[in-house]
């Protein structure tokens, strides 16, 4: 996922349950859904996303700045909502083959700007959201892919302009710092915990889970 570097926000986790943002219940209700293949495959990689976006990000308000599937960056002092766009790799793309797809979008989201458009009034984009389920059984081949887009950003000045948040499936927590884009590691999550006798177990979980999306993205 990649979104305007001015939405970025620290987070702070909660231990307490029964709380609506309560990300440790995260995780006994959150299911992998297998990748799809066929004609409608990219379709319903975006529905399999839109849903998850829809019941973490907005009901379980982990990104309080996510108002739907559709829209985030809501209610930021110094950044207009915009719309997020959603892109799919072919579960059979080459490595290289997505990047592009990838950098396509970013071309996209670029061109399209972040506020309203003068002409057509069209709201501009907040958040990308692109999925390569050729990576969802493969986390590992997927952060060595994922690495290579920082460096991207770099090349091209845009570190400043935009952030990359990594997702997963089977997304597990970094024992230390991993990259740009990914989770804490356990014991900085921990730091951030107001419940001080938390399990790690929970930390941990909480984590993960708040990174595993359907498909690789």
């Amino acid at each position: 996922v990649m979104s305007g570097i001015k939405g970025v926000v620290q987070p702070v986790y909660h231990a307490s349950g029964g709380n609506k943002g309560d990300v440790f219940s995260l995780r006994f209700d959150h299911d992998e859904t297998p990748s799809p293949a066929g004609e409608d495959a990219a379709a319903l990689v975006i529905d399999s996303t839109k849903k998850w976006v829809s019941k973490y990000l907005v009901k379980k308000n982990l990104c309080p700045y996510t108002s739907s599937p559709l829209v985030s960056s809501t209610g930021l002092t110094n950044s207009p909502a915009g719309r997020i766009i959603y892109g799919v790799s072919d579960a059979s793309s080459t490595p290289l083959s997505v990047l592009l797809s990838q950098l396509e979008i970013i071309v996209e989201m670029l061109n399209a700007g972040d506020g309203r458009d003068a002409r057509t009034n069209a709201p501009g984009v907040s958040s990308i959201l692109h999925c390569s389920p050729g990576f969802d059984v493969d986390f590992d081949a997927w952060c060595s892919h994922f690495s290579v887009l920082p460096a991207v950003l770099d090349l091209a000045n845009l570190t400043s302009e935009l952030c990359l948040v990594c997702f997963h499936p089977r997304y597990v927590l970094p024992d230390r710092f991993a990259g740009f884009g990914h989770m804490h590691s356990l014991e900085k999550l921990k730091s951030y915990v107001s419940d001080a006798g938390a399990e790690d177990a929970d930390v941990r979980a909480s984590g993960e889970w708040q990174r595993r999306m359907p498909h690789a993205t």
